[in-house]
């Protein structure tokens, strides 16, 4: 969805600045254009940050899914329920 996004606004921003430069310097569609090609450039740096934020959290995922895997596969060892008993046994 953010990459369509970026390529809307980077044809939009190539196409204004064709028809600026076929009209030969209209100053409203120099405004528009120059406000086109800063949203394109902003829309890269968003598409950047979102894929990001994707490959991070699914780092995190799979991180926080070993995780339990490992608590899971210790919670029913003997020994760490000895010793978790032995532990709440001496807080007293």
């Amino acid at each position: 969805m953010t990459g369509s996004v970026v390529n809307a606004g980077l044809l939009g921003a190539n196409a204004l600045s064709v028809i600026a430069s076929v009209t030969s310097g209209n100053p409203f569609l120099e405004y528009i254009q120059n406000g086109a090609s800063v949203a394109a450039v902003m829309g890269i740096f968003l598409w950047r940050e979102m894929k990001r934020a994707e490959r991070y959290e699914r780092l995190y995922d799979e991180e926080r899914k070993k995780r339990i895997d490992a608590e899971n596969k210790c919670s029913g060892c003997e020994f760490t329920r000895k010793a978790h008993e032995e532990f709440l046994d001496n807080r007293d």
